[in-house]
């Protein structure tokens, strides 16, 4: 539905999602994955070395692309990794083309926490020239550079996925197609519960929601749906002084309607599976920020573990003796379990530029 500026698939999550699939099938063939991936994909070494050990496979390619040196600012901790543009983390390019994390990510700009502990990311509200053009003589216009910066410190994200065995009756392409967009929509409803809310971060735990600290704007009524969809458009485009890149966020239930009424907002209409129906964010993406460490990022397959099947982490803190419930048997039940943990960040270099209202009449 998002098929707006994904950032691009890197070729070790094309190889990550081979090697789950390798693991489904070994269950079906009742075989080692070694061989299961051996059978399914010859001719790919990096696959079958994968098979081997993912997440130490997985820690070798993020080394190795740690020793390149990438563009670095002069002062230590400025945004001192900067990606730049259309160039996205791990954790976007799995959770796209879903997650409005990944379309923000695409179009704002990413940054690396790979040897730094915070970073800070150096953002500028737009403002008009007073003049450009000048007669022969005439002195030319300087606009102050009045550069700001917000500090990201890294927050470790995780969650847990689990294929049934049953999966690997399917051919090769349809198993990684199953597990890509699982584990894409896993990802993204777990980023994006966070992003797009009015949550207050908690120190050490979680960084605050885009709406966090953003008074609603009243949605427009007295209009067809069709009317007020529209005049919402411009209420909360008008709430962002000079937008430079404007992306709204609906509802995956409202998208459809609401492009019907303006097909021409495909390349600026995007949907979540986390915004509420009847919620319309505005948010200039070009001071969307996103941080990434990617020595963190770890992917990890049991087919042996217990799990304590729920969403609730206090679950699992239950008292000593105890233990959370329901739990289940990935052994007993015939399941691939994919344990993903990353370091991430994410914010608004520059304050005022997120707009959003409940309650649409359309």
């Amino acid at each position: 539905m998002n098929a707006l500026t994904l950032p691009e698939r890197p070729p070790v999550l094309d190889t990550v999602v081979k090697t789950l699939a390798a693991h489904v099938v070994a269950i079906e063939r009742k075989t080692d994955v070694n061989t299961a991936c051996k059978d399914i994909y010859p001719g790919q070494p990096q696959v079958i070395l994968a098979s081997l050990d993912l997440s130490g496979w997985l820690r070798k390619q993020q080394v190795q692309k740690a020793t390149t040196s990438p563009a670095q600012t002069t002062v230590a901790g400025w945004a001192a990794e900067l990606v730049g543009r259309g160039a996205a983390g791990m954790l976007a390019a799995l959770s796209a083309p879903i997650s409005a994390y990944a379309e923000l990510s695409a179009r704002g700009v990413s940054v690396s926490f790979a040897g730094v502990g915070t970073t800070v990311v150096p953002g500028r509200v737009p403002k008009s020239i007073p003049g450009f053009w000048i007669g022969e003589g005439q002195p030319i216009p300087v606009v102050s550079l009045n550069l700001s910066g917000a500090t990201a410190t890294p927050y470790k994200g995780a969650t847990i996925s689990y294929f049934s065995g049953a999966l690997g009756k399917y051919s090769t392409p349809n198993i990684e197609d199953v597990i890509r967009q699982q584990l894409a929509l896993d990802a993204a409803i777990s980023i994006d519960s966070q992003l797009l809310s009015g949550n207050a971060g908690v120190a050490g735990v979680s960084p605050p929601g885009l709406f966090n600290g953003v008074v609603p704007t009243p949605p427009a009524t007295g209009g067809s749906p069709a009317e007020n969809f529209a005049a919402d458009l411009g209420n909360l485009a008008s709430g962002i002084s000079m937008p430079i890149d404007l992306l709204y966020v609906c509802s995956t239930a409202d998208w459809p309607r609401l492009i019907s009424y303006s097909p021409s907002m495909a390349s600026s209409l995007i949907a979540s599976p986390t915004m509420a129906p009847k919620s319309l964010a505005a948010i200039d993406a070009a001071h969307f920020f996103s941080v990434e460490d990617p020595s963190a990022f770890q992917i990890d397959v049991s087919r042996e573990a217990t799990l304590v099947a729920r969403d609730d982490p206090t679950a699992v803190t239950a008292p000593a003796g105890t233990r959370g419930t329901p739990t289940t048997s990935a052994f007993q039940a015939d399941l691939t379990c994919v344990r993903l943990i990353a370091d991430v960040a994410y914010g608004m270099s520059v304050s005022g530029r997120v707009q959003w209202l409940t309650g649409g009449n359309w």
